[in-house]
């Protein structure tokens, strides 16, 4: 799908677009447009003018504006959530708590803006001899606001910035994370849907590279929210000059233990802190300081539950790269495909003969990994599907001739712990990509398109989908446990003259079979194109 951003109230494209693919299993999520420096100071130009419109609102007209926008986030939780869920790895019930929680912050915002008032205050409180004096403090937007959201909560954590500046009467430019551009995207669909005015806020994506330092230095800005690492923030607050900033950055977040603390209760949320969501968290617990009295006590108790989580998950715990391959027989590539050289050759030193690397990275190929490590150690490539979440997904493996056959055992022993997986020849990757790999979608708009069929006659939507979901469920079961032919199986639903061969000739009359193929052939040679850049 290709994703726009919402500029002075309209929806636009860019000459470039930015692919954004799932880091679960490689999957294409969609497009999102590479802005330029011009398309960058049309938004600019856009937010400047909506301003005096925007700050002349009251601030019980702006809160209305986001209240309705709360609502309908709430009504999309599902949508929003299974998206983000998708493009953060993040999983489902916590990425929909995200955006319920989100729709939360912005009623709260909206109705804390209703008190932030202006003020009457007396000389006094300045010098003695003011006291019969008197000031009016009125409170007035600082004007264009850059918002600038990270990756491991693109719906949070853009609305806690795009929210109070706008019940502020200022106009905001918001700039997603790549990685959870689509998702802050659906959030500005929210906000234009809720019928903010032209201007008022402003989307734009693009590549760092082009726009990045742009942006901050734009003369348009005149205040910069920012969330991400240190070494960012500390860059944006050198090209911010002397305009006001506010950073969340990184930090050594810590847990405090007194004597009085019931040590069993600390113990537990500190080993929460610290893993939950991956530490993926710039609130992740890093440190404890704690009294002494009570410190090998709770030392004890934080030990005895991280190795709990070891027997419980299998997991070791390491503090670098280096270690964890020492101590580890497989090693799962999950980063992003242009991060994949970068671990390869901080760990190539320390994998010996028998450390197998299994990669799940897109687009990567067995040779591109041998070229780093070296041809004489053991690769693994793979590529899952999304359908992986619910235990049922599909796995596509090939190995490099250094894999033996009781490693492959132990290779698909692993891999059909959430579903199933299948041995392939590695120069069909790409066609899986066209038949497995994005073939969920397909069958979500299949199901889409098979409700919107059954609600023009009638039926519920939320009943149609239940039907046609298990339906769709119960045919692939069939076929995976009858082994029976496709062709066989339709033919014993579609009697002569019947209701289902009716059906099938509308379907073949819209060249269903070969629009599906085409479809996999535009995958598969996406999938190639992709491999080569």
């Amino acid at each position: 799908m290709n994703y726009q951003n919402l500029v002075n109230g309209e929806w636009k494209d860019s000459k470039n677009t930015i692919t954004i693919y799932s880091p679960i299993n490689g999957e294409e999520l969609g497009t999102v447009p590479a802005m330029s420096r011009e398309d960058v100071d049309y938004a600019m130009e856009s937010a400047r003018k909506a301003l005096p419109a925007w700050r002349a609102l009251s601030a019980v007209e702006r809160a209305a504006y986001l209240n309705k926008a709360a609502d309908i986030l709430e009504r999309d939780k599902d949508k929003i959530g299974e998206n983000l869920a998708k493009e953060v790895a993040k999983g489902i019930k916590a990425a929909i708590s995200e955006v319920v929680r989100t729709a939360d912050l912005i009623r709260y915002a909206a109705e804390e803006g209703l008190r932030i008032t202006g003020e009457f205050v007396n000389g006094g409180g300045f010098e003695a001899g003011s006291k019969r004096k008197y000031g009016a403090v009125k409170r007035e937007p600082v004007g264009v606001v850059l918002a600038i959201a990270p990756f491991n909560y693109p719906v949070n954590l853009s609305a806690s910035k795009i929210v109070p500046a706008l019940i502020g009467g200022n106009v905001v430019i918001f700039k997603p994370p790549t990685q959870g551009s689509i998702s802050g995207l659906l959030l500005t669909k929210v906000f234009a849907e809720a019928g903010i005015p032209a201007g008022v806020l402003n989307s734009v994506t693009g590549k760092g590279s082009e726009i990045g330092d742009y942006l901050i230095e734009h003369k348009e800005v005149n205040f910069i929210n920012f969330t991400g690492s240190t070494p960012i923030g500390e860059k944006i607050g050198k090209l911010a000059g002397m305009r006001p900033i506010m950073l969340e950055l990184g930090g050594k977040d810590a847990g405090i233990v007194l004597e009085d603390a019931d040590l069993e209760n600390a113990a537990k949320n500190i080993v929460a802190g610290a893993f939950s969501y991956s530490g993926q968290r710039c609130t992740a617990i890093k440190r404890v300081l704690v009294m002494d009295s009570v410190a090998d006590k709770l030392a004890n108790l934080i030990k005895e539950k991280v190795e709990k989580l070891v027997k419980e998950y299998g997991v070791k715990r390491a503090e670098t790269e280096n270690e964890l391959v020492e101590k580890s027989n497989i090693i799962i590539l999950s980063v992003k495909p242009n991060i994949v050289p970068i671990v390869l050759k901080k760990i190539k030193d320390k994998l010996d003969e028998n450390t197998i690397i299994l990669s799940i990275a897109a687009g990567i190929s067995i040779d591109f990994i041998e070229k780093i490590i070296g041809s004489d150690k053991k690769v693994v490539r793979t590529m899952p599907n999304t359908p992986a979440q619910v235990m049922e997904g599909m796995t596509a493996v090939s190995f490099n001739s250094n894999i033996e056959e009781n490693e492959k055992k132990v290779i698909f022993k692993l891999l059909n712990s959430f579903g199933k997986s299948i041995e392939i020849d590695e120069k069909l990757m790409h066609v899986y990509t066209g038949i497995s790999g994005s073939l969920p979608a397909y069958v979500y708009v299949f199901i889409e398109a098979l409700a919107d069929g059954g609600v023009l006659e009638g039926m519920p939507r939320d009943k149609a989908y239940e039907i046609i979901a298990q339906a769709v469920l119960g045919s692939a079961k069939m076929m995976l446990e009858t082994k029976k032919h496709p062709g066989i199986l339709k033919d014993e639903v579609t009697s002569p003259g019947g209701t289902t061969i009716a059906a099938l000739k509308v379907l073949e009359d819209g060249k269903f079979r070969g629009t599906v193929m085409e479809a996999v052939k535009a995958c598969t040679e996406k999938s190639k194109e992709m491999a080569q850049k």
